[in-house]
């Protein structure tokens, strides 16, 4: 006799996309972007210059990504990886 045992793995919490996306603007601050996104990023990059700072987050869902960049918490740039229209 054998027993079976079935493992339905739960899907990941999606919080990425497109439409997010498209609402980060330049300018906003990274309160502003982690409201819209509805989850603070990853610090993957610091750098310091006199009173400057800049600070790259990075963001990862399933099989989407987005990175953005802030100069002295003023989003400067931002790229995305996946994210469907």
């Amino acid at each position: 006799m054998a027993i079976i045992v079935w493992h339905i793995s739960q899907p990941q919490n999606v919080y990425l996309s497109y439409d997010k996306y498209t609402k980060l603007k330049t300018g906003m601050s990274y309160k502003q972007c982690t409201e819209v996104i509805g989850k603070k990023g990853k610090l993957t990059t610091t750098s310091k210059s006199d009173d400057d700072v800049v600070k790259v987050y990075s963001y990862e869902d399933r099989a989407s990504n987005m990175n953005l960049v802030f100069f002295n918490d003023t989003l400067l740039h931002k790229g995305q990886s996946g994210l469907k229209k």
